[in-house]
This record gives structure tokens, sequence and C-alpha cells, in this order.
């Protein structure tokens, strides 16, 4: 019996291809995608089994590969993304499929806010980029009930954990992951993108890329706080080096981010004090005490004229390899951890608990609330016996 053959238009092929993290050379080694460059140039046709395994490889619905015109699915938030610190508003389907999934917590627990008379969030758009970066963390920290030496309040929590607290307890959505959903086969590249911020005066919501480090994602976080401030949506990454001239927006949101995190009159007293070893050695120690990367230091001093550009760019890139390797060395001796813990780690306080609310005031069905939450009915019920996330 023959084959039936799909009609298929090659450019929106093309398209999705291209919008994936895979070449065609690549894509023409796996099963039934041998000829997908006849299919690109028009002069043969996949068949319905081998379009299937096309879309399931790419990440998209088969009716996307059948349509005359391939689908612009494409958040709006990804005309406000920045790469490098400078525009880039194209994305992959993983970043595509993560800020859509974000998006829908976010509108769920925004619209349950309104509906039940919950007031809008005074600190979104708060300020402008006229206000001076000082009075911005000063306001912050009034917020967050911190001081300059933020550190002394840790009391052994990781600074990571600490911040998230601060903007959950603000009413801001903290969302993490690594990958897409919990689909291990899709990770979230910070090539890509570091973090996101959906602006809402409801319920605004900061998403985070764990594959970054844990102090490059307590900056991110502070980083897109500031864009809550000023309400404006982003998807954030930042240069290892110097690279272009950053927008005033994102100068002033990496202002802020090293004002809180490393107050400028501490750091130069903590530089001068320890500043008779090699930039690269001070740098490193000052992130300790400031629990920051050394790469954050090293801006730092940069930004006061105590170290050269080609200085920065050197710890730079040895702080991103010395990463680079630690995160391969975890991959070999990674277990997978531990299911719970990592469950409560990625769950938003603010997410379950507006879910969970929700379903029991039947409004939300149970079906729903697992796809809110993306978790299974075993992982629903042992939360719920738990009344609360760690």
């Amino acid at each position: 019996m023959a084959k039936v053959e799909m009609k298929v238009n090659p450019a929106v092929i093309r398209h999705y291809v291209d919008q994936s993290r895979y070449d065609v050379e690549f894509l023409k080694t796996q099963n039934t995608l041998s000829n997908i460059e006849k299919w690109l140039d028009g002069t043969r046709q996949p068949t319905l089994r081998q379009l299937e395994n096309l879309g399931k490889k790419l990440s998209i619905p088969l009716g996307y590969l059948v349509l005359d015109e391939p689908i612009d699915d494409t958040p709006p938030i990804l005309d406000y993304r920045t790469v490098d610190s400078l525009e880039n508003n194209k994305g992959s389907r993983e970043l595509i499929d993560t800020i859509k999934f974000a998006q829908q917590q976010q509108e769920f627990v925004s619209e349950y806010r309104r509906n039940n008379g919950f007031e809008a969030l005074r600190y979104v758009e708060y300020f402008n980029l006229e206000s001076p970066v000082e009075t911005i963390v000063e306001f912050s920290r009034s917020l967050f009930d911190i001081d300059a030496h933020w550190q002394r309040g840790l009391n052994g929590k990781e600074p990571f954990k600490y911040f998230r607290e601060k903007l959950s307890q603000l009413g801001i959505l903290v969302l993490v992951n690594g990958i897409v959903g919990q689909n291990t086969h899709r990770t979230l590249d910070i090539e890509e993108f570091r973090a996101f911020v959906i602006i809402d005066r409801y319920a605004p919501a900061i998403f985070i890329n764990t594959n970054d480090s844990r102090n490059g994602q307590v900056f991110s976080m502070l980083h897109e706080f500031a864009h809550i401030l000023f309400g404006e949506n982003e998807v954030y990454n930042a240069s290892v080096k110097l690279h272009g001239t950053p927008s005033p927006m994102e100068q002033k949101c990496n202002q802020f981010a090293s004002e809180i995190l490393m107050p400028n009159h501490v750091f130069l007293e903590q530089w001068e004090a320890v500043n008779d070893k090699d930039p690269l050695e001070t740098a490193t120690e000052l992130a300790k005490t400031f629990k920051v990367s050394s790469t954050v230091t090293a801006r730092k001093a940069l930004d006061n004229g105590l170290i050269k550009e080609e200085i920065f760019n050197s710890i730079a890139e040895k702080n991103h390899e010395g990463f680079k390797q630690g995160k391969n060395k975890a991959k070999e001796s990674n277990s997978g951890g531990h299911y719970w813990n990592n469950l409560n780690y990625k769950l938003d306080p603010v997410v379950y608990k507006t879910v969970r609310n929700s379903f029991y005031e039947g409004d939300l069905q149970f079906t729903q609330a697992l796809k809110l939450l993306n978790i299974s009915a075993r992982a629903f019920h042992k939360l719920d016996n738990q009344n609360d996330l760690d």
C-alpha cells in the first residue's frame, strides 16, 4: 500500500525549523526525517507519520505544519526582549512555551484577585526613568524591610530564597524552572534568556531560569523587580562581557539590582580594605561578603573606576567558565534530586495557594487546577495534606 503524502508549504516547515534549536543537518539524522531537505525545497512531501515526528521534535502541534502560512504565536512580551542588554525579539519554542505557561498562571492569579476585591499593587509603575536610583533603592528597602547590610538578616537562608520570600510577601509571583514544564529534554538556555517579567497591577510575575548560577538568579530577580517598579515587561539576558550600549532602562535596572545587593559606599569601604590583592582575588573575596558573583563585584569596581574594562572582561570570563565547569560536574553526578523538594521549590506559593483556594471555593475544576499547577493528582493531594509550601 502506497504511503499517503501530506501537502505542506515548505516556507511553513522552514519557519518552525528556524524557530527551533536544531539545524537541518541534525534533523536529517533523526527518525523518519532524512528527507527534510527535500520537504524544504518542495521536491518531496512528507507522510503524516513523518510530519508527526517532525512536530514532536520541534515541540509544535501537528496542525501548525499543515497550514498555508505559519502561525505567529510569539507572545507580545518578546517585543521587550534584550540579549546582552540589547533589543532582540526572536525566541525559541522553549522560551515561547515557557512564557505562555507563566502567563496562564499570572492571568489566573490576577483575575482571582480582581474578582475577590484585592487592591491594585501600589508599587507597580511607581517610578519612571527620571527617578534617581537612590530614591528607588530606598523605597524598595522599605518594601523589603531591609537595610544596606541585608546579608546580616539571612539567618542561614540562601539569598535567592530570602529575596523570593520578600517578593512573594509583596504579592509578586516568582516562577522558576530550568526546563519546559516537566520535560527534561527541553532545557532552557541561559544563552537565550535568564529571566522575564510580566507586568500586571494585581499579579506581576517574574520567571527565573534556574540554569543560571544561584547568584545570577538573585541579580536577575532584582533586575526584574526594578522593571515592575517601572511598569515595563521584559525578557532579560546579560552578557558575560561588556557588549554594546544598554538602553537607559537596562542601565537603570542593573544599577538598582547592584545597589540593593551592594550599596556603593559599603562596597568602596570593603574594596579599599582588601585592595592589596590581585583584582580577581579582591572581586572573589567581596563576592563572598556580599553574597553575589565575582562578575557583579567586578562590574561595581569598573563602574567606580577601580579597574579597567579588560580586567572586568577577564574576571567575568573566568567566572563564567568556572560556572560552566561546575554545571558539567553537577550533571555527571546528578541523580535527579528529590522529587518533592524540587516540586516545593518550583511551585510558586502565591500561585499554589490561589489555585487551591479557587478549587475549594468551587470556582475551579480539579483537572483545571492540576493543569494550572502542572502537577499530578497525587502531588496535589500531598501538597494539600501539608497545606503549604516550604
